[in-house]
C-alpha cells in the first residue's frame, strides 16, 4: 500500500487505499472488424501522488499525479471485474471489456509504449494536476458529482486543460476523490492504434477515470 503524505490542516498523515483506488484510461474499439478488437482498461499501478486540502474549504483542494508510462498495465482481469460496474454506473462508457490473455496483453502494451504512441523513451511520464476546484456541478454530470475541477493532463509532453466533473466525499476519516472525462489521442499528437488497413483500430476518443480513496490513520 502506497503511503501518501497529505498537507492537511490538522493531522497531515493519510494513507492511499491502493486496493480501493484506480487511475486509468479507457480506450474504445472501432473499425469494420471491431468485433475482433477490444476496448482497453489501462491502469497506472504505482503512481506518485500529492494532495493538499484545507478540510474547512474544499475549494482549496489541489491534487497532483505522476506515473511512469512504461509501468502501465493493460486489461488485467482483476481490474475489469473490480471497476467495470462503477464505470458503467457513471454512464460515460457502456461497452464491455473482454478477456485478453497474457500474450495479447504484452503485444498491446508493446505497441502502446512504442514510438508511434506514448513513445516512452522520449516521454517517460504521464502527469496530471488540479489547477482549480469549484464547489458546483457541471451541466449533465451525474447527480452525486456536485463539484468540478480544471485539470491539466500531460501526455507525450503536451498539456491539455479541461474542466471535468468531480465527486469529493469526506466521511468517517475517509476521503474519496472521483473524476472522469473525455479526451482525444490526437490532442496529444498520438495516432490511435490501427491494423488491417484500419479495419481494426481504436477510436480517437478515450476516457480518463480516477477514483482515489484516502484513509485517516
Amino acid at each position: 500500500m502506497l503511503l501518501l503524505m497529505l498537507l492537511f490542516m490538522q493531522d497531515p498523515q493519510w494513507t492511499l487505499k491502493s486496493d480501493d483506488s484506480v487511475f486509468a484510461i479507457i480506450t474504445q474499439k472501432a473499425g469494420l472488424a471491431s468485433g475482433f478488437a477490444h476496448n482497453h482498461l489501462v491502469v497506472a499501478p504505482d503512481p506518485q501522488l500529492k494532495l493538499t486540502l484545507d478540510p474547512e474549504n474544499l475549494e482549496t483542494l489541489q491534487f497532483e499525479f505522476e506515473c511512469e508510462s512504461r509501468k502501465l498495465e493493460v486489461d488485467r482481469a482483476e481490474d475489469h471485474s473490480k471497476w467495470y460496474d462503477r464505470i458503467r454506473q457513471l454512464d460515460f462508457f457502456q461497452e464491455k471489456f473482454s478477456f485478453v490473455d497474457e500474450s495479447d496483453r504484452a503485444k498491446i502494451k508493446k505497441a502502446m509504449i512504442g514510438k508511434d504512441q506514448l513513445n516512452v523513451t522520449v516521454h517517460p511520464l504521464i502527469q496530471a494536476k488540479v489547477l482549480s476546484f469549484h464547489n458546483q456541478p457541471l451541466t449533465g454530470a451525474p447527480a452525486d458529482f456536485t463539484a468540478s475541477i480544471e485539470l491539466e493532463f500531460r501526455v507525450t509532453g503536451k498539456r491539455i486543460n479541461r474542466t471535468l466533473p468531480c465527486r469529493v466525499v469526506e466521511a468517517e476519516g475517509q476521503l474519496q476523490f472521483e473524476v472522469f472525462g473525455s479526451y482525444r489521442f490526437s490532442e496529444f499528437g498520438i495516432k490511435p492504434y490501427s491494423a488491417m488497413l484500419g479495419a481494426v483500430r481504436n477510436q480517437d476518443e478515450f476516457f480518463l477515470y480516477v477514483n482515489a480513496v484516502f484513509v485517516h490513520p
